[in-house]
């Protein structure tokens, strides 16, 4: 008699692709709510008052920020609600969102700090879904797929210091709760994993929306940003596409939007004049002149922030202009929007029409890099009638 022993290969005991990384995103972070309601929209909400405390369940719960007139002040700000199920959040002004993703409330005094935890590609969903403007190319969309998940892998815990990964704001990455299209899903799912990565490590993938013609070095908005990659190149796809603007500015205003940010400009200042430029064109430091001090130097971008923090809807759009002062009004003449480095959304929206694919767009503006995949890396499971192998190489 015969007997056939199997072949038994020792299995470790691993799930067939590895955790996926989480994010922990604050909404609400430009304008925090002092009250917030959570309500359930299926079944029952569940929360815990602290991370020790017992369990809890009913269909809302609102949750109030601190007030410092209070005795109780000091309590209220160290409670932390931590809430699951299918919920809305309402707060008394602003938009409602709706989730099903686990969230954190804290509730310290000047208002609440709300948090998500998610998945990085339903992050980089989200994300897409705020930033792309007018994308409707698969190949456009896979781009910005992969250049979003690139900076959530680079910066993750930008705030970590406020105990969270990033804002839903541009200091990080835009994040819109409203739903994902199926376009943007695809995008997403196609690229799962990858990323743009330099010499093995994770690239600054920054991104704007209309270079003007001439993408920047990162050195140019950021003294800290001189990866090689992030270099001036003319940008033939986004000139056919153009952005060009206007807007007067009277010297109140730039007074009002220096003195905000910190600034003290000079007394009665007369003229505002660029005194230099980056290699890009772009301004790198203008001039007060004609007041007291006579001379107050400052850069081009700290000029831009200042003015579209104060006056939002009479943006600088770029550091790609010139200007001419006309009495006490100063008058602005430019092309593009935004930083200029990095990925061009004009440009890739034009690359992809003209049928270049997500890979070919994201070379041209990050030059010298690669596409990895964290996705190759992931424990795969291969199975036969005689053994189970798991491995990190579908082939292997």
């Amino acid at each position: 008699m015969r007997i056939r022993a199997p072949f038994l290969l020792l299995l470790l005991i691993v799930p067939s692709v590895l955790p996926a990384e989480d994010i922990q995103v604050r909404v609400y972070s430009a304008h925090p709510p002092t009250a917030l309601t959570v309500s359930a929209i299926e079944g029952r909400l569940h929360w815990r008052s602290c991370p020790a405390c017992a369990e809890e369940t009913g269909q809302s719960l609102t949750v109030e920020s601190a007030k410092a007139s209070t005795p109780r002040a000091t309590k209220d700000a160290e409670k932390e609600f931590l809430i699951t199920g299918i919920y809305r959040l309402q707060p008394p002004d602003g938009p409602t969102f709706s989730s099903s993703f686990p969230l954190r409330i804290q509730a310290p005094v000047g208002g609440l700090i709300i948090l998500v935890s998610m998945p990085i590609e339903q992050y980089v969903e989200h994300v897409v879904m705020a930033e792309i403007g007018d994308f409707r190319n698969p190949e456009a969309l896979k781009a910005m797929a992969v250049a979003a998940r690139s900076y959530a892998k680079r910066f993750s815990g930008q705030h970590s210091k406020e105990g969270f990964d990033f804002c839903d704001t541009t200091h990080c990455q835009v994040f819109y709760w409203r739903s994902v299209t199926e376009g943007i899903r695809l995008a997403a799912e196609a690229t799962r994993g990858e990323y743009v990565s330099y010499e093995g490590k994770v690239a600054a993938t920054f991104y704007h929306e209309n270079c003007g013609g001439t993408t920047a070095a990162g050195s140019e908005s950021w003294d800290q940003v001189s990866e090689p990659y992030l270099t001036v190149h003319p940008d033939p796809y986004c000139v056919s596409r153009g952005l060009s603007w206007k807007m007067t500015l009277t010297r109140d205003q730039i007074n009002r939007a220096l003195l905000m940010l910190g600034f003290e400009p000079p007394q009665n200042w007369l003229r505002l004049e660029i005194s230099s430029r980056n290699s890009s064109g772009r301004v790198r430091t203008v001039n007060l002149s004609g007041g007291n001090p006579a001379s107050f130097p400052l850069s081009g971008p700290s000029l831009r922030f200042a003015v579209d923090r104060m006056f939002p809807w009479n943006k600088i759009q770029s550091d790609l202009y010139d200007l001419r002062n006309s009495g006490g009004r100063i008058l602005f003449s430019g092309r593009g929007a935004g930083h200029g480095v990095g990925l061009c959304q004009a440009g890739t929206a034009e690359m992809a029409r003209q049928g270049k694919t997500y890979k070919e767009i994201l070379s041209f503006y990050y030059p010298g890099t690669q596409l990895s995949s964290s996705e190759s890396e992931a424990w795969q499971k291969r199975s036969d009638e005689r053994f189970d192998l798991i491995s990190t190489g579908p082939d292997g």
